[in-house]
């Protein structure tokens, strides 16, 4: 039991700090002028979304469709 609670806490660190991570370089990529920079900004954020997404899916049929 006290091993899941590890991998929780330590899974919920990690979406913070990915999340955290998305929303700053949304703020900064209004603010910055050099266009290959601001691809760069847009690709980090638009890759953490899409993988946190698929995350969740997987998280979601893991504990409902193999129960």
């Amino acid at each position: 039991m006290e091993k899941t609670n590890k991998k929780t806490i330590l899974y919920t660190i990690g979406v913070a700090i990915l999340l955290v991570i998305a929303y700053y370089s949304r703020a900064f990529h209004t603010e910055v002028d050099n266009p290959i920079l601001k691809m760069l900004l847009v690709m980090i954020r638009s890759v953490i979304q899409i993988s946190l997404v698929i995350a969740w899916c997987s998280s979601v049929r893991t504990r409902i469709i193999n129960k």
